[in-house]
């Protein structure tokens, strides 16, 4: 198992943006033992210098919910920022999926 898994990883590297554009990347945690769920970002400039960093904790919810609320909370902040035009990461293509097919929801 740890070999496939190793085989399967590929190395991303950060790609620069142009202007005006920033970058989010996003994710979430969940404590197994108690489902405990919270969330995270990081949003940069074109430049990959670090704007604003946040968490939340969550509390009791799943995985995905737990990365939608990721996104919410770095769109609101860069929203509060002043940003319209924001790239995200995230490594929940369920998430991406959601967002995409559901645009106005």
């Amino acid at each position: 198992m740890q070999r496939s898994y190793i085989q399967n990883m590929r190395e991303e590297t950060w790609q620069a943006l142009n202007l005006p554009w920033i970058k989010m990347n996003t994710d979430d945690t969940r404590k197994a033992s108690s489902g405990e769920t919270t969330c995270g970002g990081v949003i940069r400039d074109y430049g990959r210098r670090w704007i604003f960093g946040y968490a939340k904790r969550i509390g009791l919810c799943s995985s995905l919910k737990a990365e939608l609320w990721g996104i919410y909370e770095g769109l609101q902040a860069a929203w509060k920022l002043g940003v319209r035009q924001i790239q995200f990461e995230t490594d929940s293509s369920e998430a991406v999926k959601l967002i995409r097919d559901n645009p106005g929801n």
